[in-house]
């Protein structure tokens, strides 16, 4: 299994979202060993499939609005926010 494909094809498919690392690894990437996916990450991020929000933390594509509004929007969709 190619992990990089894995997850290349993963964020080509989720463009716009959030991608939290931790959260991916333990749901969808928990067969690649937790050192070579933040590798993986690092390098697309390099390439600018991802831009780092916070630590561990990315937007799939390129970002460039209100931080504050998307991490609400995205809480809010999940259910996971303080409201």
């Amino acid at each position: 299994m190619n992990y990089t494909k894995t997850i290349r094809k993963y964020l080509e498919e989720s463009k716009g979202k959030i991608f939290d690392m931790g959260y991916e690894c333990l749901q969808n990437f928990y067969m690649i060993p937790y050192n070579t996916y933040f590798r993986i990450i690092q390098r697309l991020e390099a390439e600018g499939l991802v831009t780092t929000l916070d630590r561990e933390t990315y937007f799939i594509g390129e970002f460039n609005g209100d931080l504050d509004e998307l991490i609400v929007s995205h809480c809010a969709k999940q259910g996971c926010g303080w409201f």
